[in-house]
């Protein structure tokens, strides 16, 4: 960030965030099923997570078990997972179908977990503990993200500000 609080590359914050979306998916029964959310293109990196997003179809609800989301971002740099959203209650969280709702952002170490590079993935991973599921839904999971400064950047910043 560069600028007051609220700018990204001397732009306000609001105007450079993207949502990446995950494609439509839904609970297995008493299954961990991991999903390829997105991933940042080669060359078109570096951002940095502000935000994990979830919408249904409907409510979700299983009386005799648990219907979890985790996000993870598969690091290639570390070749390892970084945990961005970890054991969200997605029955406690969805109250109302169709309509967005914003996920508990996992602790940030010294790592620096949420800033994201080129060739990074995101994986969503619905889990469900029980035998039968009573109200599955079709999810979207999306997140949100902002560019980050690199080399030459800001040259280009000025060029568009200029007119």
């Amino acid at each position: 960030m560069s600028g007051q609080s609220g700018e990204v590359l001397g732009r306000s914050e609001r105007l450079v965030r993207q949502i990446w979306w995950s494609e439509l998916i839904t609970f297995t029964a008493n299954t961990a099923v991991v999903f390829l959310g997105a991933f940042v293109p080669i060359g078109l990196g570096p951002f940095r997570i502000k935000g994990v997003h979830v919408a249904g179809s409907a409510i979700p609800s299983d009386a005799d078990g648990t219907m979890l989301l985790d996000v993870d971002v598969n690091d290639v740099s570390e070749g390892a997972d970084d945990v961005i959203v970890q054991a969200q209650d997605l029955e406690t969280l969805i109250v109302a179908a169709n309509r967005g709702y914003e996920c508990t952002l996992a602790a940030e170490g010294a790592e620096k977990e949420r800033n994201i590079n080129d060739g990074d993935a995101f994986k969503i991973t619905l889990t469900s503990n029980s035998a039968a599921i009573d109200t599955n839904t079709s999810l979207r999971v999306g997140v949100e993200v902002v560019p980050l400064y690199r080399e030459g950047d800001q040259d280009v910043v000025k060029h568009e500000n200029s007119y």
